[in-house]
C-alpha cells in the first residue's frame, strides 16, 4: 500500500510540473508597456491590445479588486438655498472657497458673450448661512462689449484667486427677447486677474491669450506639483471666432510659470470645442472632459503621466452642456453639468468616476431651490467643505419674475441657487 501511495504522489508531481511548463508557454513573458500612450501633439493613441486582452480574460478578478479598492459612493442633496435673487441677470456661477474661510461666487450677468455682460461676484463669511449683495467685479470698456467668464475661479495653493475669463463682442445684428438672434462673434480674447486678499482687490487684466485669433476659458485653472498652471481654453484661428466648429474650433490649454503674472504658449489637444482639467489626488493623474461639435457630446480622456501623453477620447455616455471636472471631498472625480432633455429641461447633475474616468455614473440630480416650470440648474460648480460636504451652485429661472431682458443669453427671470451635497 505505501509503495502504490508513493507511486501515484509522484505521478501527481510530475503531471503537476508539465502543467505548470505548458501554462507558461501559453502565456508567455508578459508584454513590456509603452503600447498605450504616443507622444502629446493634439494626437491621441487607443489602448494596448494585449493589456485589454489579458483584463478581458479574468473578468471576475478584476470586478473583485474594483469593488475592494472602489467601494461605491453615494450623493444626497442635504440642503437648498437662494443665494441671490434680484435685478441682475445671473448666469454660469463659479464657486470657490478663499484661503481665509470666505465663499465667493462670481457670476455673469449675461452668457455667450452677450453684450453689456459683466462680471459680480458675492461673499459669505459666516459658512454660506447668508451672503453679500453683488459687487461689481469687470465690466466692458468698449461699447456693445462683453466680459465672459464661465465656472473658472480658481484658489492656489499660496492663497491667491485666480479668475480667467474673456473680453469680448459679438456681432451688431443680435438681438434677445422676444426675437432672439446671436449674430456670432466679432472678438475674444482670454486675460486674467488676480487676488492676493482673498478678493477683496484685484489685479490689473492680464493677457493670457498665447498669440491665439479667438479664445474663451472654461472650468478651473490646474495647478501642478511643480508650480505650473494650466490654463483651459477653447480657441480658433479665425479672429471672429469658429464658423464650422468641428472644423475651426479645437482645446488646449496654456501654462503660466509665475503664478498668472505671464502666460506661454498654447498647447492644442485637438478638435473640440470647450475643456476642464482636473489633477486626480496622486498629483500625476489627469482627466480633461472636451466638448465635441457639433454633436456636442462629452468625452473624456485621461493622462497617466502629468499631461505628457494622452488616452483616445472616450464618450462618457450622457449628452451633457457646460460638463467641468471636480475633485469631491474624497478625491473622487466627477462631471458637473445639465444633461439635454426634452424641450427646454436642463436639470443640474453630478456624475462620478471610481475608475480614474473610465465609467461614470449618476450620482444625484440637484434641487432647484425655486420650483420651476421645467427643470433648470445650470452652470455648475462645487466647493468641498467639511465632513464630505460640498457647495453646488448653479443658476435656474424663478417663474414668479417677469422677463425685462434680453433672454434667453441675458434674462432678469434667472437667480443664483445652490445645494449641499453629502459624499458616502
Amino acid at each position: 500500500m505505501r509503495t502504490s501511495r508513493n507511486r501515484v504522489s509522484l505521478l501527481a508531481v510530475l503531471v503537476g510540473v508539465a502543467f505548470a511548463a505548458a501554462l507558461f508557454t501559453v502565456a508567455g513573458p508578459r508584454a513590456s508597456g509603452g503600447g498605450r500612450f504616443k507622444d502629446f501633439k493634439g494626437h491621441f493613441q487607443t489602448q494596448n491590445s494585449s493589456t485589454a486582452d489579458s483584463k478581458e480574460k479574468s473578468p471576475s478578478t478584476n470586478a473583485a479588486s474594483q469593488k475592494q479598492s472602489n467601494p461605491e459612493r453615494k450623493y444626497q442633496v442635504i440642503d437648498k438655498q437662494v443665494i441671490y435673487n434680484g435685478r441682475l441677470g445671473v448666469s454660469l456661477p463659479s464657486v470657490v472657497k478663499a484661503a481665509n474661510g470666505d465663499l465667493l461666487v462670481q457670476f455673469n450677468t449675461g452668457k455667450d458673450c452677450w453684450p453689456g455682460s459683466t462680471a459680480y461676484v458675492v461673499r459669505s463669511t459666516d459658512g454660506g448661512r447668508s451672503w453679500s449683495d453683488p459687487v461689481k467685479l469687470i465690466e466692458p470698456k468698449r461699447r456693445g462689449g462683453a466680459i465672459h467668464t464661465n465656472v473658472g475661479i480658481t484658489l492656489l495653493r499660496n492663497g491667491d484667486l485666480i479668475l480667467p475669463f474673456a473680453d469680448a463682442k459679438i456681432q451688431d445684428d443680435s438681438r434677445g427677447f422676444p426675437n432672439p438672434k446671436h449674430g456670432g462673434h466679432e472678438y475674444a480674447r482670454t486675460r486674467v486677474i488676480i487676488s492676493r486678499d482673498n478678493g477683496k482687490t484685484w489685479s490689473e487684466q492680464i493677457p493670457a491669450n498665447g498669440g491665439l485669433a479667438w479664445s474663451a476659458p472654461h472650468g478651473r485653472l490646474v495647478e501642478m506639483p511643480d508650480g505650473r498652471l494650466l490654463l483651459p481654453l477653447w480657441a480658433s484661428d479665425i479672429a471672429s471666432g469658429p464658423v464650422e466648429f468641428e472644423k475651426d474650433a479645437y482645446a488646449g490649454y496654456l501654462v503660466s510659470r509665475d503664478g498668472g503674472r505671464t502666460w506661454g504658449e498654447f498647447h492644442k489637444m485637438g478638435s473640440f470645442g470647450e475643456i476642464s482639467l482636473v489633477l486626480l489626488k496622486d498629483n500625476k493623474t489627469m482627466l480633461a472632459s472636451l466638448k465635441q461639435h457639433p454633436s456636442r457630446l462629452t468625452h473624456v480622456i485621461r493622462s497617466d503621466d502629468g499631461g505628457k501623453t494622452w488616452s483616445q477620447p472616450k464618450h462618457f455616455g450622457v449628452q451633457v452642456k457646460n460638463a467641468v471636472l471636480h475633485l469631491s471631498p474624497a478625491g473622487v472625480p466627477l462631471i458637473l453639468g445639465s444633461p439635454v432633455e426634452a424641450g427646454e429641461s436642463r436639470p443640474g447633475c453630478i456624475y462620478y468616476s471610481l475608475d480614474k474616468g473610465e465609467t461614470w455614473k449618476e450620482g444625484v440630480r440637484l434641487i432647484e431651490p425655486i420650483k420651476p416650470k421645467f427643470p433648470m440648474a445650470y452652470g455648475v460648480s462645487a466647493v468641498n467643505l467639511k465632513g464630505g460636504r460640498m457647495l453646488v451652485t448653479f443658476y435656474g429661472y424663478d417663474p414668479a419674475k417677469k422677463e425685462t431682458g434680453d433672454s434667453p443669453w441675458s434674462t432678469t427671470t434667472s437667480y443664483l441657487g445652490s445645494d449641499i451635497v453629502l459624499e458616502q
